[in-house]
């Protein structure tokens, strides 16, 4: 699902761009700077929390060790348990 969400936010990224870039570069670019990033800034700050979001979960996710590994630590204390009883 992370690669879905980072392919989204690349279009999204190239079109916002690509509008950015051919409004500020036509006859007639933004006069008003303050209204117009009121209404295109929430763009950039969602693709910016979304970034944020699945780099905080990649990292949540590389941290937790797997099934395997957590089944074979269990059993090793397991067996270290009972040799000390």
């Amino acid at each position: 699902l992370q690669i879905v969400f980072l392919v989204f936010v690349g279009a999204k990224l190239n079109a916002l761009l690509f509008y950015h870039y051919m409004e500020f570069t036509s006859h007639i670019p933004p006069e008003h700077l303050v209204p117009y990033f009121s209404a295109e800034g929430p763009y950039l700050v969602s693709i910016a929390l979304i970034i944020y979001n699945i780099y905080n979960n990649s990292n949540a996710i590389a941290a937790v060790p797997s099934t395997a590994q957590s089944t074979q630590e269990a059993k090793a204390k397991q067996k270290i348990q009972a040799k000390t009883f």
